[in-house]
């Protein structure tokens, strides 16, 4: 009896390690797996980005009238945009204008989408390489004007030496008085300034702060007005 004994224990014990070392070989191969791509559609898009290099960069809504703005971009087609994410997914009238590191694994992506009536909305997409992900990040640039309302959206994207990214914007808007033969109105313009802080993750806003912000980066602001 008391071999039978024995011999069960040491069966029990070999099924154990047997359990065991099948765990780690399969522990072992899904470590050695390579990551999951998603084709190279990816990777056309991003080449039609232009790179560029930049301590702070001016943006602004593009002259489509006279096309000679920095940002207008190279035309992108209905393949390429399906990429976007769903903030301006499925957009036809799409460019590619610029794109730059932010860190080893992150590109950042400027391009021009379509807005409320033309295609002059500027902005900021952000690529994982790792997950092969897009996302979309803030609007740096864009303009509209309707009945004697409009809006004008200028941003700075400022990089630091550590290369951490900051987007300061100029959001003015402006409405003429209801009511006043043309002549005679008046135009009511406010400005709103805000500091973001642009990471692969998130968008952090740093400040809300218009008056501290103009003392801080007036030499920016006050070479829009």
């Amino acid at each position: 009896m008391r071999n039978v004994f024995f011999i069960l224990l040491l069966l029990s014990l070999s099924g154990c390690d047997t359990q065991q070392q099948e765990a780690n070989a399969n522990e072992a191969a899904t470590a050695a797996s390579p990551p999951l791509t998603f084709g190279t559609s990816y990777d056309q898009l991003l080449a039609k980005f232009t790179e560029i290099n930049f301590d702070t960069l001016a943006v602004s809504p593009p002259d489509l009238e006279n096309g000679d703005s920095p940002f207008m971009g190279i035309g992108l087609d209905s393949a390429m945009t399906a990429l976007f994410p769903k903030e301006i997914s499925g957009v036809d009238s799409s460019f590619a204008i610029s794109k730059f590191a932010l860190d080893a694994d992150n590109t950042a992506l400027i391009a021009r989408v379509p807005g409320d009536y033309w295609s002059n909305r500027i902005v900021l997409l952000v690529f994982n390489h790792t997950r092969r992900q897009l996302h979309f990040k803030s609007d740096i640039a864009y303009n509209w004007g309707d009945a004697g309302d409009w809006e004008t959206i200028n941003s700075w994207l400022i990089r630091t030496k550590d290369n951490t990214l900051y987007q300061l914007t100029d959001d003015t808007s402006g409405s003429i008085e209801d009511g006043v033969e043309p002549e005679k109105a008046e135009s009511i313009v406010s400005s709103e300034y805000y500091l973001l802080h642009i990471k692969p993750e998130i968008t952090d806003t740093l400040s809300k702060d218009s008056t501290s912000l103009l003392q801080t980066y007036g030499h920016l602001l006050r070479a829009r007005q």
